[in-house]
């Protein structure tokens, strides 16, 4: 009766506002009636019935490519935070009823483009600083991804049926036994680990800690995603004792003595990206972990934010860690409310500012990077913006969250051929990507604080379960792979024509190397794109064919659902 009662009501706002629309916003009967009926009316379509209607549905479209029960734990998962946030949003009597013109809209927006000219307005000239290359070097060590399985078992089918594998799953036994996989030949997870859907598991973390203690960097960048790849299943203390695990095993390696600066992944909460602002047990419990290595502003700002900044040593290198979850375009808690949750971007700009007016040099790490499409576009626009007006004292960005070696220029916000700096993103410790394991070790000018270069280390992951042992090497250097000697040049590093040898350079050592020999333009075209983009829309019109389903079209759609930061939120 509501439903029909409500799009009567609708047919009656269109005459009236089409004959009479002054006389229609005097009358506050229509508002009134309008929010009253619009909140029965999505209590009937997305309580009871009709929210069954929509698990059901979606279940089956996900049961397409996994198993029916892990889709169907999944949509229990997500499916409430989904429906109760997109009503508050896309079902939203504020938005709605105006667009029906039977309110005002009292909704104001921040612009983008008024963001962007009231920060960019007075920018001051980079500094002319140059690396000395004489100068002593610091050595930041940045691990991302390590996504540590504690059910990983070795002699474990790597080609199961659910998405995370090289565990003892009695479903693996009843896959194996298929008639349509009897004579299938599999491949059996080894020591160290195994590529394909298998996360890493706790003998690499072991040798990676003896590693770690061999390179003895000056501090860690700990950029996110500790915990395996269970989403249907995992509980938020696994985060919690996972993380414990991994930095005990560093610890026994190294000691106390070197910090290690940790960053907020996407799954670092469950379920993986559905962060509120009031879960406050996450924060704490994952600020208890690193405490020891964070001054007391940044212990109070990353338990009650998950963001925050300090100096390192007691230098003039700060180190401001962002939470990504107030950016992630499948955090489903932004659609009811987006507008720079905790003040994050505020807290950020102040930040930079007086970080300026100190003359200090800026780190920033982000899980998500600029360019990723997971990153929310009001985000990484306002970032963008912040990255370009403080280009003077920003020397580096580093983000995780791709699986893969990545590095992509940054550019002013108008002015889309000069280059400002380079997002340097890492690839996994895990093998989930098909990869081997591999870190980064920054090499960083302790006067300037411009990086040098950067080694690539991996793990042949194959030969170390052949031969039992660990088995570590440089893949290649930064200024090795783009041709400079070193990576403050960001003019001459921009005018590096990506060839096919840069790709060889980057994976021939992996299972990934196969695919540059099926698809090698395909690929080329994607490197270059990705190096020469910073915004994710520009990189999807260079490539010029399909991503995937979420860059094309889930992300763009979430992005239009969350719409524009408004000033009341």
């Amino acid at each position: 009766m509501s439903s029909f009662f409500f799009f009567l009501l609708i047919l009656i706002s269109y005459i009236l506002h089409s004959s009479s629309n002054n006389y229609l916003k005097k009358v506050d009967f229509f508002c009134r009636t309008c929010n009253k009926s619009f909140d029965s009316l999505t209590n009937y379509l997305l309580g009871g019935f009709g929210r069954k209607f929509l698990y059901f549905f979606f279940t089956k479209i996900c049961s397409i490519e996994l198993r029916e029960d892990i889709c169907y734990a999944a949509i229990l998962r997500y499916g409430p935070i989904f429906f109760d946030n997109l009503t508050k949003n896309i079902f939203d009597k504020r938005t709605i009823c105006p667009f029906l013109g039977l309110c005002r809209n009292e909704n104001k927006y921040i612009k983008i483009e008024n963001y962007a000219k009231k920060i960019l307005k007075e920018k001051p000239k980079s500094k002319n600083q140059k690396i000395n290359m004489k100068s002593k070097i610091i050595k930041a060590l940045q691990v991302t991804d390590i996504h540590l399985d504690l059910n990983y078992k070795e002699g474990t089918i790597i080609d199961c049926d659910t998405p995370l594998c090289c565990h003892d799953y009695p479903n693996n036994t009843k896959f194996k036994n298929n008639k349509k996989n009897k004579n299938k030949k599999y491949n059996l997870s080894g020591k160290y680990g195994a590529y394909g859907k298998c996360d890493t598991n706790i003998e690499l973390i072991k040798v990676f800690s003896q590693k770690i203690k061999e390179l003895k960097p000056d501090f860690i960048m700990f950029t996110g995603d500790n915990i395996a790849h269970f989403v249907w299943g995992d509980e938020q203390d696994d985060v919690y004792n996972i993380t414990k695990i991994i930095i005990n095993e560093i610890q026994k390696e190294i000691g106390f003595d070197i910090p290690i600066y940790p960053c907020i992944g996407n799954h670092e909460i469950v379920p993986v990206d559905e962060f509120i602002s009031s879960n406050k047990d996450f924060l704490n419990n994952m600020t208890e972990i690193f405490k020891r290595y964070l001054s007391n502003e940044a212990i109070n700002s990353f338990r009650e934010n998950g963001y925050y900044s300090l100096l390192y040593n007691n230098t003039n290198l700060r180190i401001i860690s962002l939470n990504c979850l107030y950016c992630d375009s499948m955090n489903f808690y932004l659609f009811s409310n987006h507008s720079d949750p905790k003040k994050m971007f505020n807290w950020l700009e102040n930040t930079l500012s007086l970080s300026e007016k100190n003359n200090e040099i800026v780190y920033i790490m982000d899980h998500i990077p600029l360019i990723n499409a997971q990153h929310t576009e009001q985000c990484a626009k306002r970032l963008h913006i912040l990255i370009d007006r403080y280009q003077n004292i920003i020397r580096g960005y580093f983000s995780g969250h791709t699986h893969r070696e990545q590095v992509s220029m940054i550019y002013e916000y108008y002015n889309r051929s000069k280059p400002i700096q380079i997002n340097y993103i890492a690839s996994e410790l895990s093998s989930y990507g098909y990869l081997n394991p591999s870190f980064r070790i920054y090499e960083i000018d302790s006067d300037t604080k411009f990086i040098k270069d950067f080694i690539q280390y991996r793990f042949d992951l194959e030969n170390s379960n052949l031969n039992n042992k660990p088995i570590w090497y440089i893949s290649y250097r930064g200024t090795e792979l783009f041709k400079t000697s070193s990576l403050d040049d960001y003019d001459k590093i921009n005018q590096l024509e990506i060839d096919y040898n840069f790709l060889v350079k980057k994976y021939t050592d992996s299972k990934y190397y196969q695919n540059l020999k099926e698809k090698p333009d395909e690929l080329l075209k994607r490197a270059k794109c990705f190096f020469k983009n910073d915004i994710q829309s520009e990189f999807n019109k260079c490539i010029g064919v399909k991503i995937s389903i979420e860059n094309e079209y889930v992300y763009p759609i979430f992005n239009k659902i969350m719409g524009e930061w408004r000033e009341d939120e």
